[in-house]
């Protein structure tokens, strides 16, 4: 071995073009440079050329090696673009093929090692980042993705995603709370830290000044819908929403709603409904009305008022 070779594996570069090696990669970066290198030191190597079976580019192989004896490509992106088109349903390889208990168990602790490794993690992310760079937005997350997934999620569910099928929920609800005792809800409320707004400041400092109990947040289930309201008062048994002017979008203020405005409107109707059938009574202030002065007036004639 050449003391380049030595120095470039050393160094984790390509022996040819000195480009940086990911971790798999030991000598060259890629099959191009595999062949000039290869064919640097040894002269007598067979090279033959063909067609790529998807650009048509005639490209040079080695056909006595191993690695090059099925090529079909001149490069890796024609590569993947032709098995996007050939390799759906039963063009697929793998199509129809069933893991057994070793291959998953086996799968499953060969992820857990890999993804136990900081440099492994760190080398995902950094290829993640790069390809949002050049995508501009994060690798599945474009609008192109999301659709795609919204159609086999129909296809194959009915529904444009799996939670909105009943018999899905109950089965993910089941797992939970088999595993960690909790609903997923619970486990999701947990994971965030959630700050209270300005109007739920106030608004409780309201009910301390009167010496009202409430409970705030408080969350209610109907069926499999679960939903976390602002406050409850036990005592009167009212569900108490304190709504942002702009998010839940205040008539008084906003003519036409955006659709944040409008998907936040089409929640509070949900959660309307949701106690309407608790047999629970629910009272809405806007933002505004929270933090006017007769603010505290109005909030004991709504709950001392007959519903």
């Amino acid at each position: 071995m050449s003391m380049v070779l030595m120095y470039s594996q050393s160094m984790k570069l390509c022996a040819w073009c000195s480009v940086e090696l990911s971790k798999r990669q030991r000598t060259y970066c890629s099959r191009a440079c595999q062949m000039k290198g290869v064919a640097r030191s040894n002269t007598c190597a067979t090279v033959a050329s063909r067609p790529c079976d998807f650009c048509g580019t005639v490209y040079e192989y080695h056909p006595e090696w191993k690695q090059c004896q099925n090529t079909k490509y001149c490069k890796r992106e024609c590569k993947d673009l032709h098995q996007q088109i050939t390799y759906v349903g039963e063009g697929n390889p793998v199509y129809g093929t069933t893991w057994t208990e070793e291959q998953r168990l086996h799968h499953e602790v060969a992820s857990k090692v890999f993804w136990s490794v900081q440099e492994n993690r760190e080398r995902h992310f950094k290829s993640m980042q790069r390809a949002a760079e050049r995508l501009g937005y994060w690798p599945g997350q474009g609008p192109a993705s999301w659709e795609n997934r919204r159609r086999t999620y129909r296809e194959v569910y009915g529904v444009k995603h799996p939670w909105m099928n009943q018999e899905i929920r109950q089965k993910c609800e089941a797992t939970s709370l088999e595993l960690y005792g909790k609903h997923t809800w619970e486990i999701a409320r947990a994971a965030i830290k959630k700050h209270d707004t300005d109007i739920e400041v106030r608004l409780a400092q309201v009910l301390v000044e009167v010496g009202i109990e409430f409970v705030h947040p408080y969350v209610v289930s109907v069926g499999l819908l679960c939903r976390e309201f602002d406050f409850y008062v036990p005592t009167q048994n009212v569900l108490i929403e304190t709504d942002g002017d702009y998010h839940h979008g205040n008539p008084a203020l906003y003519n036409q709603l955006d659709e944040i405005q409008q998907h936040t409107r089409a929640n509070d109707a949900l959660k309307d409904a949701m106690a309407l059938e608790a047999g629970m009574r629910l009272l809405r202030f806007w933002g505004s009305e929270v933090m006017d002065v007769g603010f505290t007036q109005r909030l004991m004639e709504a709950l001392w008022a007959r519903s």
